[in-house]
Formats: structure tokens, sequence, C-alpha cells
């Protein structure tokens, strides 16, 4: 696993996210946003990531994947697709199935697909 180091990447990811943080580290950190990258692989030209992060709105910890494709310029920006996919599904399900990272990279769009349906525990 490896950081995304691009500071346009993080800009446009913290603008499409909304979350306060400045990218997308391997644990970018300040105690009420910690991203945690569990895993990362060089896929169709970019890069497949999956992250985790605590959710102060369903209180348990949740992941979403993320694609993000490899830039041509330094200075090159992405517009971003959320794919909210149902209740029954994960964020693994999409990626895994479809190989629209191909497709992403081509139309140089992020795609970000979260886990919809939390699992809280019981405890």
């Amino acid at each position: 696993m490896g950081d995304i180091s691009n500071a346009s990447v993080k800009s446009q990811l913290q603008e499409s996210i909304g979350s306060g943080n400045s990218g997308m580290d391997k644990n970018t950190c300040d105690d009420e946003h910690l991203l945690t990258v569990l895993s990362e692989s060089k896929c169709f030209g970019g890069v497949q990531q999956i992250v985790q992060h605590q959710s102060k709105e369903t209180a348990c910890l949740m992941k979403f994947s993320i694609f993000i494709p490899e830039l041509k310029t330094p200075d090159e920006k992405f517009h971003a697709v959320f794919l909210l996919a149902g209740i029954m599904c994960n964020e693994q399900n999409f990626y895994l199935r479809t190989g629209f990272q191909r497709f992403a990279n081509e139309q140089r769009l992020i795609v970000v697909a979260p886990d919809t349906s939390p699992r809280r525990s019981t405890k």
C-alpha cells in the first residue's frame, strides 16, 4: 500500500468527499476524520483502493472503494462519481464484478463506492 501523493488529486478528493482532510494518505489523520487505506492495487492505468473511516452518523466503522485514474499532467482535474449500490451491497461489489476501471480511466473519472449497508457491532 502506498500513498496517493499528488496534491491535485488530494484536493479534488477532499472537495468531492467534503471530509476536511487533505487527502488519501495511508493514514490521513485528525481524530474525527481518520482515513485508513486498507488495500491498494494498480488497475487499468489507475489505482483502486479500499478505505476505512469511523462514521459519526452510523456510529461504526465504514468502508468505501475508490478508483483514481493515473495522472497525465500534474495539474489534471477529475470528475467524481459516487455509486450508491443498494442495501445488500458493500464497497467491493461494484469494483469486483464490473471492470469499470478501464472506462473510468479512459473517461478520467474518480469513482467512489461506499458500503451502503452499515454493519454496527451489537456489543
